[in-house]
């Protein structure tokens, strides 16, 4: 994202591994490193290869010093900063994820610096992690985040109007490329995949919750970490954002789905949802056979049940719900992780056009709603969406409930398309009070109202 960065700063030592990866870019002249526990810097030689470079590398600059008490003194001029430090269940940390720190951090830096947030989504709760989002986020310009691996939160923030565009081929270039690829992130498509956040994104988890502060003076995440760590909490409507089965992420313009091809063994959880997405399309679109595809049966069966119940003329209110049930787990389980023309061909082979029953003209309802979202076309969405409630109006047998939340969805997500988060509540208001939604369901539309909420 920095064109040119000279000085940086690091936060925490731990392993090693962040200070021998920065010191990977030749553009990079000096990296502090600041660290509170001698004990730390001595263990984690042990990493050996793995961290050799923030050991032998001239450019390591290795401080045993408390961080807040040492860059105070350094009179700014950093071009990234980045925090990583302990869990914030252990004493003291907390005051690294304080409103006061994060006040504090852009005068560290230049004007177009970059600050890196590490945040753990494990042992800490949503609640906890919107008091982080709604302390940092007021200090700074522009931020979005990724999630690495399923359960570590990054966030890149900027003093700045605007973060930065993401150089992708510069970071797969030369040796910071291969720490990646060693790391799991085998190309660009796969590093944009874990963008989960832009900024309105930030700030409406932050919202969603209790909208408390972690402040010096009201230390929240001190007090309430311990415990969430005891319960094993995690913050799951964060992690959420890796999986969610709506193309909400795509619709902000946050990231993109993958095109079909061969993905390396992952647990990244976008990775292994895509994954099977794909699988889906190959059995349906004819490309694999039993043997070959990763699907379960219980998968297997729901596709060849969907195929069967729609290949022929509708009739019956018994065929149509078993239909539309169908339906809509399977657009759940590809649409969101398949691009457009993909996501479509899925649905390619059904038509009812000649068919009489009205049970084969409500399928069609529904077919509309499912292939408007797979094309992402908001004027789509809308257009289906309205129509199906126009049509359940008509139709209240709870046969045709499956295909709701789709319709509401293709809605609500029209809206943020077209960035009129206004309309959001309308619509829930309007069509909303009706639709019955399963909880992950009801968490995403939790959601698309703090993003509105703005």
């Amino acid at each position: 994202m920095h064109k040119q960065p000279d000085h940086v700063g690091i936060i925490g030592f731990g392993s090693g591994l962040t200070t021998h990866t920065f010191l990977a870019d030749p553009r990079i002249k000096r990296v502090d490193t600041v660290e509170i526990e001698k004990a730390m810097v001595i263990g984690a030689q042990v990493f050996g290869e793995r961290v050799r470079r923030a050991y032998t590398d001239p450019r390591s600059n290795i401080v045993i010093d408390d961080a807040k008490a040492y860059f105070a003194g350094q009179q700014g001029g950093y071009d990234i900063i980045i925090s990583e430090p302990s869990n914030p269940w252990i004493s003291g940390i907390g005051s690294l994820f304080s409103r006061e720190f994060y006040q504090f951090i852009p005068r560290q830096m230049k004007p177009d610096g970059l600050f890196v947030q590490w945040v753990q989504l494990y042992e800490i709760n949503d609640e906890l992690v919107s008091s982080i989002l709604n302390a940092m986020t007021p200090a700074f310009g522009d931020y979005a985040a990724w999630i690495s691996n399923g359960v570590d939160l990054i966030i890149v923030a900027t003093p700045a109007e605007k973060l930065p565009e993401m150089d992708v081929a510069g970071v797969f270039a030369g040796m910071l490329g291969d720490e990646l690829r060693r790391a799991g992130v085998a190309d660009p498509e796969r590093l944009q995949l874990r963008k989960i956040a832009d900024a309105r994104m930030l700030r409406a988890l932050g919202r969603l919750f209790d909208e408390s502060v972690n402040s010096d003076y009201y230390p929240t995440l001190s007090i309430n970490a311990p415990r969430a760590r005891f319960e094993r909490k995690f913050a799951t409507t964060t992690m959420s954002l890796t999986t969610l089965d709506q193309p909400l992420l795509e619709m902000m313009g946050v990231r993109r789905a993958i095109q079909p091809k061969a993905i390396p063994a992952s647990k990244y959880p976008g990775e292994v949802r895509t994954a099977k997405a794909q699988d889906m399309l190959a059995w349906a679109t004819g490309r694999a056979d039993t043997k070959s595809t990763e699907l379960t049966l219980d998968e297997r069966a729901r596709l060849q049940q969907m195929f069967s119940l729609g290949s022929g003329c509708i009739e019956g209110a018994a065929l149509l719900r078993g239909f539309l049930i169908r339906a809509a787990q399977i657009s759940g389980a590809t649409t969101a992780y398949l691009p457009e023309e993909a996501a479509l061909s899925l649905w390619s082979e059904f038509s009812w056009d000649g068919c009489a029953a009205k049970e084969s003209g409500i399928a069609i309802a529904a077919m509309n709603v499912i292939r408007a979202s797979a094309s992402r076309d908001a004027a789509a969405m809308r257009t289906a969406g309205e129509a199906w409630f126009a049509l359940r109006e008509e139709n209240p047998s709870e046969d045709l409930a499956a295909m709701d939340e789709p319709a509401l969805f293709g809605l609500l997500l029209a809206s943020v398309a077209e960035k009129d988060w206004k309309n959001i509540p309308a619509i829930e208001a309007r069509y909303g009070r009706k639709v019955v939604s399963s909880p992950d369901g009801i968490n995403l539309r939790g959601l698309l109202m703090a993003l509105a909420d703005e």
